[in-house]
Parts: C-alpha cells; sequence; structure tokens
C-alpha cells in the first residue's frame, strides 16, 4: 500500500491516538469505584447517573480529539515529522481525518467496559474488550484495506469501535433490564 512510508504515518497517528486512550481509560477507572459502591450498596441510580456523566464526559472528550484532527491534522503531523516527508505528512493527515472517526465512539466503549465490570459483568466487559481491542480489529483489517486500500487501513479502528458500540448496547439493555429486576 505505502511502504515505509505508510508505517510511519501509522506510526504518527497511533501516537497520537494512545493519548486519546489514556484519557479515555482514566474516566473509566474514575467512575470504576464509584459504580461498585454504589451498586453495592443498592443504589441503581447513583450507578447510572455516575455512568451517564462519564459517557458524556467521554462523548464530549471524543468529539474534541476529532475535532483536534479535521482541524489540525497538518500541526498534528508536523510535530512529528522534523523531516519534512512530505509523502508521509500527506499520508497521515488523510489518515488523522478518518482514524480519528474512532474517538466518537473509542470513549463510550471504554466507560462502557468499566461499567459491566463494576456491577458485577465480567462475561460483558471482556467481550466489550476483546471485540474493540482484537476480533473486530481482525476481522476489519481482513476487510477493509483489500477492498479500499490505504483508507481501509485508517478506517479499521474506527470500524471496530462503532460495531463495538452496537454490541455494548445489547448488553447494556440487557444489563439495564436485569439491574431493575435485581434491585426491585
Amino acid at each position: 500500500m505505502s511502504g515505509t512510508t505508510g508505517v510511519a504515518a501509522y506510526g504518527v497517528i497511533s501516537n497520537i491516538a494512545l493519548i486519546a486512550v489514556a484519557v479515555f481509560t482514566g474516566i473509566a477507572q474514575g467512575i470504576q469505584p464509584i459504580i461498585s459502591v454504589n451498586y453495592g450498596a443498592g443504589r441503581t441510580g447513583r450507578v447510572w447517573r455516575t455512568y451517564g456523566a462519564a459517557l458524556l464526559l467521554g462523548t464530549v472528550l471524543g468529539l474534541l480529539f476529532l475535532a483536534l484532527g479535521l482541524l489540525e491534522a497538518d500541526g498534528i503531523v508536523g510535530i512529528f515529522n522534523r523531516e519534512g516527508n512530505a509523502e508521509m505528512a500527506q499520508i497521515a493527515s488523510s489518515g488523522i481525518h478518518l482514524y480519528f472517526l474512532a474517538f466518537l465512539f473509542m470513549g463510550v466503549n471504554i466507560v462502557t467496559t468499566s461499567l459491566f465490570a463494576s456491577i458485577n459483568c465480567p462475561g460483558p466487559s471482556f467481550t466489550v474488550s476483546i471485540l474493540r481491542g482484537l476480533a473486530a480489529v481482525v476481522v476489519f483489517l481482513l476487510i477493509l484495506p483489500p477492498a479500499l486500500g490505504m483508507d481501509g487501513v485508517w478506517l479499521t479502528i474506527p470500524a471496530a469501535e462503532l460495531t463495538t458500540l452496537f454490541v455494548s448496547g445489547i448488553f447494556l439493555y440487557r444489563a439495564k433490564g436485569l439491574e431493575n429486576k435485581k434491585i426491585h
């Protein structure tokens, strides 16, 4: 596809993505004790309010990361492109525009994984983690790059996160229904 230049461009994007993942993980780790304590005490209203606040924060930050990528892709790439490689800059900048779409869903998925772990639902927590970090990524890597070339590489993570979001929603719907029956 793009050889070593493409690999360098991917390195730029993945380094920036690690920052977003760290922020989302911080939110998820921050809510875990709050949700666990309230779940154990039977205060499900607090559980869902805490989760809702974390979802809102994750979504807003995801939008900010996406906006930053759309508006400042060249500046972001420039931080990592001291040699001034124009081809790498072009590949990475266009890649940021696609890859950063993942941030719309990533925060929600990471926070939801934490919710499931906090309310003693390890199966959904594990499934969402494996789906977003491995299974869906592998599936989309097999499908998208052959069909879309380099754009398919950049769209793999957003597609995996979006797919995971749907699966998370199903688990969440079930967990909320079970929780209401258990507590009342």
